[in-house]
């Protein structure tokens, strides 16, 4: 049901996915549709089937009342033209053995590699602390076992944090923040690593820590958003402080300073 294809001769020659999420931003909870899998054969490109699809998928997510779409994409002007913008910001930090000393040291703490299920309730309950994407233990299971993924935890006084790393980039993370940045310098030193890229939100706490400390990085949109359903959304924007606004066609969020 949520895998819309285009079928030309029994062959399917161009696909949109719909991923179910629900994200938590604070007290609130959104039901969110993640675009993933636009393409279409090469053999049937530029006859506009990807933008049937993505038109498709908006219905299908207004008819079962999702809040947003969201997608990431190296090529935003074609989604901006149906209705998806950039929405978010990152900072992505860059270390090296130049650098990687400024983070703390992780030598009196308790660190594990994660190889089997024993620590993945500890992993979810730290992972929906933060906003974001809700984890259950299925979803987690799975995520955390896809190949070349590894995952560390830290331990030290009851404090805890997780660091999920893919080659050379930190894909996810949770937990005390001096956990997390000493589990980084750990991973780049245990693993040998010439560089390690760490992505967070430009209002976190590791940002502003890192930015303190001069390591270098550069800023990023997340990702790109659609309102799917304007009404739905009007009482959590409230309670966040943004108005919306129209001016002509389509909505504005404004938010209030």
């Amino acid at each position: 049901e949520n895998l819309r294809v285009i079928k030309c001769n029994r062959e399917i020659v161009s696909h949109v996915g719909i991923h179910k999420i629900y994200v938590k931003i604070d007290e609130l909870k959104l039901k969110v549709g993640a675009i993933f899998g636009v393409a279409t054969h090469q053999n049937y490109r530029g006859k506009g089937f990807a933008t049937i699809l993505l038109k498709d998928a908006t219905e299908k997510m207004i008819k079962e009342n999702y809040d947003v779409s969201i997608l990431w994409t190296g090529i935003p002007e074609f989604y901006r033209r149906l209705g998806w913008e950039n929405a978010g910001s990152k900072t992505i930090f860059h270390f090296n053995n130049s650098n990687i000393e400024v983070l703390p040291d992780y030598r009196d703490l308790e660190i594990r590699k994660v190889e089997d299920d024993s620590e993945l309730k500890t992993i979810v309950s730290l992972h929906n602390e933060t906003n974001g994407v809700i984890w259950d233990e299925n979803t987690a299971k799975l995520l955390l076992s896809r190949q070349a993924i590894e995952t560390y935890s830290a331990f030290r006084n009851g404090s805890k944090g997780y660091v999920v790393v893919r080659g050379s980039k930190i894909i996810d993370f949770s937990g005390n923040s001096s956990l997390i940045l000493a589990l980084i310098r750990y991973i780049f030193l245990s693993k040998k690593l010439g560089r390690i890229e760490f992505q967070v939100p430009s209002n976190s706490k590791e940002a502003s820590i890192l930015k303190y400390f001069g390591v270098p990085f550069e800023e990023d949109y997340i990702g790109m958003i659609k309102i799917i359903n304007l009404n739905n959304l009007k009482d959590i924007l409230a309670k966040c402080n943004i108005n919306v606004e129209r001016i002509n066609d389509p909505y504005y969020l404004v938010k209030q300073c």
